[in-house]
């Protein structure tokens, strides 16, 4: 007789297969994540002359976006319309969101005094606009100023709800770069400062409006060298303040990060022209973009779960001009998070002299959310065997 070949039983081998089906789901799971885990980017097809994602200066005979002058040099998205606000120099343009055209104007009546009249616009997400000036002094005959409409329509009516004058302690100079969060009677604002003394130029201003009063606190970022959040400043998904200076490279001025006066962290990114700053939280994802004074690149960082200090590099550099920059001496301009819809948001970039840029950028899918879903039909698998 020949020798009987072993043979696992049949409940055994059912059992041991099974547990490798489920390494092999965990495998393709993992490699689908990975694979799987991106940010993307097109221009915004319906944003400009041409659906090209750009408007140009001067493009088809528009008189709000300018190639010289260095008059636009903030612009907000507005949740609360789908607009997109921008300063044009002597007050604020209404553009559509879809679209970029102009559908209004505000009455800047009661908007007076300062370097610049009228320097910043930031809407909060229930569609209140606030403003500030620029002053290149806040202790002399022009204090800085921060105006508040309850909405666009109050806006476009010239009717100012508040309108406060600050005389710092300081000779700060404010409202270079500015930006806002909350709603309601709940709103902060800050603005980054310069000046001729150390309290003056390390770190930044911020303001607290309760519907009625708007209370100021110098922030001292100890550590955070003169004039850190003058030219970019913005609110990080997790409250903190993300601000930068000018510099000739991105060594000598990265983004530094904030909360009050606690230097938390320093980002070093791909260029020193890089200023105006913005966050969103997408699909799991924490993105920050910027935009490049010196090259109208517009650029895309993942930094979920970033501290420390270090240098980041981009997933994404876009760019929808063509041609020669125009030169932007004072390396102003301003970059806004749109509507977010599904997993995807658009993106407004405004380089000053170089006109707005739009984007929709898309993070498909949370890494995280294939490995939860391996867990569970490994869980399922096990639920059902041990029935």
């Amino acid at each position: 007789m020949g020798s009987a070949k072993f043979r696992a039983p049949c409940a055994y081998r059912s059992h041991w297969e099974q547990q490798m089906k489920n390494f092999a789901l965990l495998a393709m799971l993992a490699v689908a994540a990975a694979s799987q885990a991106s940010v993307t980017a097109a221009p915004l097809g319906t944003w400009g002359f041409n659906g090209d994602g750009w408007w140009a200066p001067e493009e088809n005979g528009i008189t709000y976006l300018t190639s010289t002058g260095s008059n636009q040099r903030s612009l907000t998205f507005n949740a609360a319309t789908g607009n997109v606000l921008i300063n044009n120099g002597t007050g604020v343009s209404i553009l559509n969101g879809s679209t970029g055209v102009r559908t209004g104007f505000f009455n800047m009546t009661g908007v007076t005094g300062g370097t610049f009249n009228f320097n910043q616009v930031m809407a909060t997400t229930d569609g209140q606009v606030f403003g500030t000036n620029l002053s290149a002094s806040s202790t002399s005959g022009s204090p800085f100023k921060v105006y508040r409409w309850a909405n666009e329509a109050a806006g476009i009516a010239g009717t100012l709800s508040h309108t406060f004058s600050i005389s710092t302690t300081t000779a700060a100079r404010l409202g270079d770069a500015s930006d806002i969060t909350g709603s309601g009677n709940s709103v902060s604002i800050v603005t980054g400062k310069g000046g001729s003394s150390p309290n003056d130029l390390v770190g930044y201003y911020s303001f607290a409006f309760d519907g009625t009063n708007l209370t100021p606190t110098n922030n001292v970022v100890t550590g955070s060298g003169n004039g850190s959040f003058r030219l970019g400043i913005a609110y990080d998904t997790a409250g903190n303040v993300v601000g930068k200076q000018t510099g000739a490279t991105a060594a000598t001025s990265p983004y530094r990060i904030a909360n009050g006066s606690t230097l938390s962290a320093s980002w070093t990114p791909a260029s020193g022209g890089e200023h105006a700053v913005d966050f969103v939280s997408l699909n799991g994802f924490t993105l920050m973009a910027t935009v490049d004074a010196n090259s109208n690149a517009v650029r895309i960082y993942d930094v979920t779960g970033l501290s420390g200090n270090q240098t980041i590099a981009p997933i994404l550099t876009l760019n929808n001009t063509t041609g020669a920059v125009n030169a932007n001496g004072n390396a102003v301009g301003d970059i806004a998070f749109g509507a977010i819809t599904g997993n995807s948001v658009n993106l407004y970039a405004l380089n000053t002299n170089n006109g707005i840029q739009a984007f929709t950028i898309t993070a498909v899918p949370e890494p995280a959310s294939m490995i939860a879903l391996g867990a569970g039909l490994l869980a399922l698998a096990r639920r059902r065997r041990s029935k």
